[in-house]
């Protein structure tokens, strides 16, 4: 159904004049149209989740600008409170949400208290129409919820799972305005499913605390309890045995995980974000805990597996500048050309992407360069590799942004990057010397000597660069002119300075001054050196 054609859509059409905000409103109460009471069927369920879809590509097709609209508390209660999870999904994926968690309680809340909410069958809660999915979204999303949210949906009779999902992300010491917990209110109330699920709760919070201590009275317990547990539908149903292996595995209490691997747990498992225990051994850093969890599994496919964010082992290993454990997985014969989803290699993660190390003391930053260095080198070392200087794994620009001057050296003079490959966004080393310049901190600034190792090397500057340079280092003075050395090397492209100056755009003035400079006052050429970086 197109925009506009069904006649309860009519205002959300873009030809109406309306805002994007009004548009996104009118889409979601248009849905009331189909609302017909509380007691409904399942017949009438379809056909809300069919007309859901509907409102939902409506909203698709108002092409709305993401980063100048901003979905509002208003509109996100008014799909939750309709049971619409799809259209809930869709604003948290698509659009930002000032104070999100505020506004996901809220809705829980309201969804909670809805009078939306309708039992069919024999058993409360058996059919929770479009409800039933959004709580589903709004307990996912929320990263904490309180005491309120657990005690009425238990009040509501929602599902087990339900409940311990919202137990999961409820803090169960804390305490309410009386100063009582939520086991005491769940007993003053009679909650009996509650208060089953919150003995439960407290049973596997001290069994993890336990793992992740370690020791041998811990050791002992979590022995135990896997004997009482060993046949019961618990221990099947749920993940306690899979987080007691990572609480294990974070604590780097080897004998636990050696004893949970040995009798309950497989090698393979995945947390939330799809990671498996060798993913959490390699990112607290202890290489005997990954030899040990290898002895288990050493497969390609556990070895390549990739997480949520698009992370594998070896390129985890590279973002933490952890040399020892990407050397470890080397020799594990890991596949050295993998990427990460976003099409970053090893190398370029260990040189430092996304600012990782920006704003840390200078001590720490120069130990990460030291070990970025070292993974360099083990990636060079490595014949196969192949994305030192890829288009899209630029790690020559990337460095020279970073002033990694020994890193740009060894890229240059051992692996062969050209100094004038461009990366996808057409930038030289030199053109990423001269946009970062303007934000360092001068009395450290290596980008000057950076520069001149360039230029040494062959890297061509060009007019933008020339007029850059004389902008961006002005009230800088360079031994043997800096300057004058660009120029020289432009010159000697250019043999003929009229024809250059025929080159020129009437908005290249600044540049048309330099050369006519230096025609009337010749410098005295007598070879230049690696300068020292001074204020004149």
């Amino acid at each position: 159904m197109k925009n506009g054609t069904d006649p309860h859509l009519r205002n959300v059409s873009d030809d109406s004049g309306d805002t994007h905000e009004s548009a996104v409103m009118g889409a979601i109460t248009s849905f009331d149209k189909h609302i017909t009471g509380k007691k409904q069927s399942c017949k009438h369920e379809k056909s809300r989740k069919a007309y859901e879809k509907c409102t939902l590509d409506t909203l698709k097709s108002l092409n709305m600008p993401k980063a100048s609209i901003s979905i509002t508390k208003e509109d996100m209660l008014a799909a939750a409170i309709r049971g619409c999870a799809d259209i809930v999904a869709f604003f948290l994926d698509e659009y930002h949400l000032s104070h999100e968690q505020d506004i996901l309680r809220e809705a829980l809340k309201q969804v909670l208290n809805s009078d939306i909410i309708c039992n069919i069958g024999d058993s409360p809660m058996e059919v929770f129409c479009g409800n039933h999915d959004v709580l589903r979204v709004l307990i996912d999303r929320l990263e904490q919820v309180t005491m309120a949210h657990v005690i009425s949906a238990a009040e509501l009779g929602l599902r087990e799972d339900f409940l311990r999902k919202l137990l999961e992300k409820y803090d169960l010491p804390s305490k309410n305005k009386d100063g009582k917990t939520i086991l005491h209110v769940a007993v003053i109330d009679d909650l009996e499913n509650l208060i089953e699920l919150i003995l439960e709760r407290h049973v596997k919070l001290e069994l993890l605390q336990a793992a992740w201590r370690g020791g041998y009275d811990n050791w002992k317990r979590i022995t135990t309890w896997l004997k009482d547990t060993a046949n019961s539908q618990f221990s099947d149903k749920d993940d306690t045995v899979k987080k007691l292996l990572f609480a294990a595995i974070q604590g780097q209490n080897y004998d636990i995980v050696k004893q949970l691997l040995d009798e309950r747990t497989w090698i393979d498992i995945q947390d939330e974000d799809y990671r498996t225990p060798l993913f959490w051994a390699v990112d607290t850093g202890d290489r005997k805990m990954v030899d040990l969890l290898l002895d288990y599994d050493s497969s390609t496919e556990l070895l390549e597996h990739k997480d949520k964010y698009g992370f594998n082992p070896l390129l985890l290993a590279a973002y933490n500048c952890d040399c020892g454990m990407v050397k470890l997985l080397l020799e594990k014969k890991v596949n050295v050309n993998v990427l990460h989803n976003c099409g970053y290699s090893a190398a370029i993660l260990a040189i430092g992407l996304w600012s990782r190390w920006h704003g840390l003391p200078e001590h720490i930053v120069e130990k990460h360069e030291k070990h970025a260095f070292c993974i360099l080198r083990l990636l060079h070392a490595d014949t196969s590799f192949k994305h030192m200087a890829s288009e899209d794994n630029h790690c020559l620009g990337l460095a020279v942004c970073k002033e990694q001057e020994e890193i740009v050296k060894f890229l240059v003079d051992e692996c062969g990057v050209a100094p004038d490959d461009k990366d996808e966004m057409d930038m030289t080393s030199l053109d990423w010397v001269l946009d970062n310049h303007t934000h360092c901190q001068i009395y450290k600034c290596r980008h000057l000597s950076i520069l001149w190792y360039l230029l040494e090397k062959g890297a061509q500057p060009t007019k933008r660069t020339i007029l850059n340079a004389d902008e961006w280092f002005r009230g800088e003075q360079a031994l043997s002119g800096i300057l004058d050395k660009m120029l020289d090397i432009f010159e000697s492209r250019n043999k003929d300075g009229g024809a250059i100056l025929d080159q020129l755009e009437p908005s290249e003035l600044r540049f048309n001054q330099l050369l006519l400079d230096r025609v009337k006052h010749p410098k005295n050429n007598s070879g230049f050196s690696n300068p020292q970086c001074v204020i004149s």
